[in-house]
């Protein structure tokens, strides 16, 4: 076979290495040039290795480099292998008591503590944290408790199992016979109390019907919408009435027993929203007093009179 017919037989070997790369097709270049240069040098000759390889050296070298590549890659089952192996080993590393819940972390609760949040949950020490299937069962515990509006499980490493709460906030008890009824700002009923709560009491409001994790049915709807609007002025406002007492369009909200604001329920959350309620208070407070009325206007000013 004479070098010209190699050639043609082996021009698809060197346009298949041709990357389009300029800079990877010089080093493959170089490589077949070298290993080339070698195979002139095996026959001892010095003037043969003084002059550069033939085309059919480079041609031959260009087939052996395109074989040592194609031996050099890692087959697909190898492959394979290699992920079932690691893949394994780590599960068993997880299944080691390294990952042990030894610890749970509480975030994000104010009217439960830690405890009675683990308690509620369920939630228990010495599982695998990795291996660990109640997340739901926790949350699904948690969020039947009407004070948790949400909640969420998360895991640590090495063995911290952590709970998320988003609590809802007491702001009012309605008075109802003999009890008191716990709600939040939406008037959903959280508890019921047979003691009296360190929230605001609202009076003159008929309940309908109650029950808890819902939001309380009354009749006179009109009052309640009006009440829960002042009590969410109130609470944004940072101010307290111990009382309130909503009816028709007038509210009643007393700071202390001797002390009352009185005025359209509009009025009312106008004054407590652009802080003016707040202000006249201070004020009284400044001069010591403690007992009279203060009496809302609809053009924005407030009067006293120290009487209730």
């Amino acid at each position: 076979m004479d070098e010209k017919q190699i050639n043609n037989d082996n021009s698809e070997t060197s346009a298949g290495m041709d990357f389009g790369l300029d800079d990877e097709f010089v080093s493959i270049d170089q490589a077949i040039d070298e290993l080339a240069a070698e195979m002139v040098d095996v026959d001892g000759s010095e003037e043969a290795s003084e002059e550069p390889p033939s085309e059919l050296d480079r041609q031959i070298a260009a087939n052996i480099l395109k074989r040592q590549k194609k031996r050099s890659r890692p087959s697909p089952f190898k492959v394979a292998c290699g992920i079932i192996i690691l893949t394994v080993a780590m599960l068993i590393f997880m299944s080691t008591g390294v990952f042990t819940i030894d610890s749970i972390q509480v975030d994000g609760n104010d009217y439960f503590t830690d405890e009675e949040i683990i308690n509620m949950a369920h939630a228990t020490t010495g599982k695998n944290l990795f291996y660990h299937s109640g997340s739901r069962e926790i949350v699904k515990y948690l969020e039947g408790s009407p004070y948790i509006e949400k909640a969420k499980v998360s895991k640590r490493i090495p063995g911290t199992l952590v709970i998320r709460v988003k609590e809802r906030e007491q702001i009012a008890a309605v008075v109802y016979n003999k009890e008191y009824l716990v709600v939040d700002s939406q008037g959903l009923l959280l508890r019921r109390s047979k003691t009296k709560p360190k929230v605001t009491i609202v009076t003159g409001i008929k309940i309908r019907k109650m029950e808890l994790g819902e939001k309380l049915e009354v009749t006179n709807s009109k009052e309640w919408k009006s009440a829960l609007h002042i009590l969410n002025a109130m609470n944004d406002g940072d101010l307290y009435f111990k009382k309130l007492k909503v009816s028709d369009d007038t509210a009643r909200g007393y700071v202390y027993d001797s002390m009352v604001c009185k005025g359209r329920v509009e009025t009312m959350i106008e004054s407590i929203e652009k802080e003016r309620l707040q202000k006249v208070l201070k004020a009284l407070f400044k001069k010591g007093i403690k007992r009279g009325t203060v009496t809302l206007t609809e053009s924005g000013y407030a009067s006293f009179e120290p009487k209730v």
